[in-house]
């Protein structure tokens, strides 16, 4: 689909089916606050505003891009040694020291966009 066809038809999905939308919504709302709070540790409520702050991160991957993204701002910024592989499926809390974990979480509520930054 071209991207006029893409955003026709995502409208009439909205208009003509909005619980899926709205769940589709709730579902990433839910994802990534698990993460900011089980794996950064913020607060709901730091959490929560993180996504008020930045709520294009409900359009970015748990995996593929805030975990790595975390383990990236950690190794780089804060020193910590990362395993051999770093595997998009292992949580933070299974990668990092309890301490990595806490300076990274404390950035990203300070500075919401650096979840949001390539690693490049």
């Amino acid at each position: 689909l071209d991207e006029g066809a893409a955003n026709a038809l995502a409208a009439r999905v909205a208009t003509g089916a909005p619980r899926v939308v709205a769940s589709t919504a709730e579902s990433k709302i839910r994802s990534r606050l698990r993460f900011l709070v089980d794996e950064l540790g913020l607060t709901r409520d730091a959490a929560a505003d993180v996504v008020r702050k930045r709520p294009s991160l409900l359009g970015l991957n748990v995996r593929s891009n805030l975990r790595a993204t975390g383990a990236f701002l950690a190794v780089e910024l804060f020193g910590e040694a990362a395993p051999g592989t770093l595997v998009s499926h292992i949580t933070l809390n299974e990668r990092l020291s309890d301490a990595a974990r806490a300076r990274v979480g404390k950035l990203v509520a300070a500075y919401p966009t650096v979840l949001g930054l390539s690693r490049e």
